[in-house]
Formats: structure tokens, C-alpha cells, sequence
């Protein structure tokens, strides 16, 4: 297919892919450049968040790791990486810190929850009067029974 092209316009290809390539490898230097920074960044976010003790003071601890770093930003790659992690930190604060919360642990009973005084007493009395009604008519009851058992036999 080159065979049948004119020289200039191979030479116009050839640039365009050599243009191609040095953006590629622009854009692979970035990311590499990237990454180193991130690697640095990561082993001073790893150090500050054993310091933590709660969620939300390890955000707090990531926070000022991104500020510390900010002063030590040098090249572009470098501070655009460092925003994405900003901006990550900051979604992410917005997301769980700002929900709701308990402010004190849900209560849980220790012991079942008993019967209110009203109640007991009516069940007191209920049971008192039931015990009284049996004492005075068992003379009545135990007379019944014993006709009951005189007419059956």
C-alpha cells in the first residue's frame, strides 16, 4: 500500500505516528511521575493513620498529610495528583462525616421491663378477693360436693 503512496505523504504519516508515540510517552512520563509522588505520599499517610484512633480523625490526619505535601508540590503531574487526592478526601468527609450519628449508644435493657404498679395491684386484689370468695363458701363447695357424691351412689 506504501508502494503507491508519493514520499511526502508517507513522510506526513510517519509523522503523525511519530507525534502519537511522543505523546504516549509524555503522558507514561506523567504517570510515572505521578506515582512516585504518590508512593512518598502514601508512606506518610500510612504512618499518620497508625497514629489514629477514630475514623474520623484519620480524615482529619489525611487532611493535613495533603496539606503538608502541598508545600512540597514542584511540577504539574505532581499537583494535579495531589488535587485528585483532595478532592477524593473531600468526598469522602462529606459523605460520612456529615450523617447522621448517635450521639450515645442505643439503649439496651439490662432486665425485662415489668408490669406497671396499677396493674399489680388490681392483680393483687383480684387474686386476694378470688382466695377470700373460696375460704368463705368452702362450708357451701365442700356440702356440694358431698351431695353430689350421696346422689350418685
Amino acid at each position: 500500500n506504501e508502494k503507491f503512496i508519493s514520499p511526502q505523504a508517507q513522510l506526513v504519516g510517519a509523522e503523525s505516528e511519530i507525534i502519537e508515540t511522543r505523546q504516549k510517552v509524555r503522558k507514561l512520563d506523567r504517570e510515572l511521575e505521578q506515582q512516585a509522588f504518590t508512593q512518598v505520599l502514601l508512606g506518610e499517610v500510612e504512618a499518620a493513620l497508625k497514629q489514629a484512633r477514630s475514623g474520623s480523625e484519620s480524615v482529619l490526619k489525611l487532611s493535613a498529610v495533603i496539606a503538608e505535601f502541598g508545600k512540597k508540590v514542584k511540577t504539574e503531574a505532581e499537583r494535579e495528583r495531589l488535587l485528585s487526592l483532595a478532592a477524593d478526601l473531600s468526598q469522602i468527609s462529606g459523605r460520612f462525616l456529615t450523617q447522621a450519628q448517635f450521639i450515645a449508644k442505643p439503649s439496651v435493657p439490662s432486665y425485662p421491663e415489668r408490669p406497671s404498679p396499677l396493674f399489680v395491684i388490681a392483680l393483687c386484689a383480684l387474686l386476694s378477693a378470688l382466695t377470700a370468695a373460696a375460704f368463705v363458701w368452702r362450708k357451701l363447695i365442700i356440702k356440694m360436693l358431698w351431695q353430689d357424691d350421696a346422689i350418685q351412689v
